[in-house]
């Protein structure tokens, strides 16, 4: 609930430019309810000034609930099932360098293995969370949203392109975009 309380707050600009969707991230790290791996660079991002430094504890704060969803779906996966090969690479790849995309796509198909037999009450909102629609009636309807990427092409004509996809993801396609663009200016 919390996890998807937070995404949320995060894509409801307004609330957090209008500082209500920062309270309840502060409720949150009063209470001591988040773990350190997402409350601490939310703690950073309310005292920090930099735009530019709260843009990447933005993206650490993500990656920290990546992280948890990814670990929580890896040891029910492991404990009913480890014979699939392609998740076991993924898994491996994930202890030498993980990615934004990497945890999603894996939780993603993690999901979609454990809807088949899983008796798990919180699946459906997971699978919500990664846009995975449920075969058993889990899920409710997967909100996808629409947003205009503009760019340059390499003839110097600015190109726009529609693209659709669940709000995690969106979180990813920005996280990834910015972060490219910023790491070519310096």
């Amino acid at each position: 609930m919390y996890v998807s309380r937070f995404l949320d707050d995060l894509f409801n600009y307004n609330d957090i430019y209008h500082n209500n969707g920062l309270v309840f991230f502060e409720e949150i790290l009063t209470d001591e309810i988040l773990p350190v791996l997402i409350a601490r660079p939310i703690h950073k991002l309310l005292e920090n000034e930099s735009y530019f430094t709260k843009l990447y504890l933005m993206s650490d704060s993500l990656m920290g609930v990546l992280r948890m969803n990814g670990f929580f779906l890896k040891e029910i996966y492991l404990q009913k099932d480890n014979q699939n090969e392609e998740l076991n690479s993924i898994f491996e790849t994930l202890e030498s360098k993980e990615s934004h995309g990497l945890w999603s796509s894996m939780a993603a198909k993690v999901v979609t293995h454990l809807d088949e037999d899983a008796e798990l009450s919180v699946l459906g909102e997971i699978m919500t969370l990664y846009g995975v629609k449920s075969r058993h009636g889990r899920t409710r309807k997967i909100k996808r949203h629409t947003i205009n990427n503009t760019y340059t092409d390499w003839k110097g004509k600015t190109q726009t392109v529609k693209i659709e996809n669940t709000p995690l993801e969106l979180l990813i396609n920005f996280r990834n975009k910015f972060y490219l663009t910023w790491n070519r200016i310096f």
